[in-house]
């Protein structure tokens, strides 16, 4: 069961948090964008998401640190699909894209 805050799953939100530099804030942005699964997350490229996030925020938000903590989840997601098999496969939820208010 997913935490109510967030899309990702108990288990794989907590792989994102152990993420050096990644808070409840920068998964809240992936999420706004429409990652909101490991697999989607593993698929990605540091540098699309930050330009997506800062166009979702309206104003350049994320630097290049912020796309380095980016690269540091995508590589936490396909750690973590690494070591689950099962936990890429896809349950047919759509995610809605979020903008900001």
């Amino acid at each position: 069961m997913s935490s109510p805050q967030s899309a990702f799953d108990d288990d794989a939100l907590k792989a994102l948090l152990e993420t050096p530099e990644v808070g409840p804030k920068m998964v809240g942005y992936i999420e706004d964008i429409g990652i909101a699964d490991m697999k989607a997350l593993a698929a990605a490229d540091p540098a699309i998401l930050r330009l997506r996030i800062n166009a979702n925020l309206g104003e350049p938000r994320l630097n290049t640190k912020g796309q380095d903590a980016l690269a540091a989840m995508i590589a936490a997601a396909r750690e973590y699909l690494n070591e689950r098999p099962d936990a890429g496969e896809d349950d047919g939820t759509i995610v809605p894209f979020r903008a900001r208010d």
